[in-house]
């Protein structure tokens, strides 16, 4: 289950090709990219519109490329995010905190 792999990985960042070598082949294989093409090399070389795919592995794999990690990304599939541990993260917790509470006057928004 997805749970297990989050707990195996334990964190919310995202897999190092290197350190985790049967995920980032199950990644390429997806993405129909061979070993030996490089275009695919890490989380950085992902398009920021792979994440808005439907499969998990993803997620799974390059939380913070897709934006697991953030408060208000505009990404409706969080399907794969290891949502409790990136919203643990501290950068998480402070752009929460940042975040108004409330909605503005409607005179602010007629300005």
């Amino acid at each position: 289950a997805i749970d297990d792999i989050h707990d195996r990985l334990g964190q919310c960042t995202d897999v190092n090709p290197s350190e985790n070598q049967p995920m980032w082949t199950a990644l390429r294989h997806m993405f129909g990219i061979s070993e030996s093409d490089h275009r695919l090399a890490s989380c950085e070389d992902l398009p920021i519109e792979a994440c808005l795919r439907a499969e998990p592995i993803i997620r799974i794999a390059c939380p913070v490329r897709c934006g697991c990690n953030e408060t208000i990304h505009g990404t409706f599939l969080l399907k794969g995010c290891d949502l409790r541990r990136c919203s643990a993260r501290k950068e998480y917790q402070d752009a929460r905190a940042s975040i108004r509470e409330t909605d503005p006057h409607p005179s602010i928004l007629t300005a």
